[in-house]
């Protein structure tokens, strides 16, 4: 769920949680609608498969997913107070991951296990890590303040944040189909000196 989809449950969500806080008494007045601030204690995407067979290709759309809620929740700073995505370190309490982890694996994990099966008490137990840690890695000058920034296309979300040293704009499409380039042009503000230096960066497996 991305894009308006998110924007609608997020709507809903808020209107239900200022009509809650109307309660009906015969000597206070009507408060004006004000919905209730939101913890989002965990969010990204599901599989249906609870086991699926390890690929990166899942490792793509989990980021895909988390990158697309976190986009649409920093629009709404007022409202959102925390949003935490689901991703695990190590998911040794899954049983499947646990016992045959070398072709399955539990998806939201940053280190994945690919010991071979073995009923040895002993085992010593191999990590390598998932595509994952680029979720982190690809937020990390996601610092200062952020500065409202906005585009023209609607299939294409924008935010924008200022350090004393840097500004940092995070693009994130919402395309899926194969080949469908996407091409932007930066617009800045007259009264906004962004320098003379620019360094790009794109998340990629």
């Amino acid at each position: 769920r991305s894009g308006n989809n998110i924007l609608a449950t997020l709507d809903l969500q808020e209107v239900a949680t200022a009509l809650l806080q109307q309660r009906p008494s015969a000597h206070q007045p009507k408060q004006p609608l004000r919905p209730l601030p939101v913890l989002v204690s965990e969010y990204g995407v599901g599989f249906k498969d609870n086991a699926p067979a390890y690929a990166p290709a899942h490792d793509w759309w989990i980021l895909r997913g988390v990158n697309s809620k976190l986009m649409t929740f920093l629009d709404r700073p007022d409202r959102i107070i925390r949003a935490l995505p689901f991703i695990t370190g190590k998911a040794t309490w899954n049983k499947a991951s646990m016992s045959d982890n070398s072709s399955h694996s539990y998806p939201f994990v940053l280190w994945r296990n690919v010991t071979k099966p073995s009923q040895d008490s002993n085992t010593t137990w191999t990590w390598i890590p998932t595509h994952l840690h680029k979720f982190f890695q690809a937020w990390q000058h996601g610092d200062g303040a952020r500065f409202v920034a906005d585009s023209s296309d609607m299939n294409l979300l924008v935010q924008g944040f200022r350090s004393e040293t840097r500004i940092t704009v995070v693009m994130h499409s919402l395309r899926v189909n194969a080949g469908e380039d996407v091409r932007a042009r930066l617009v800045w503000p007259s009264s906004l000196d962004r320098g003379s230096a620019v360094n790009a960066s794109i998340l990629r497996l």
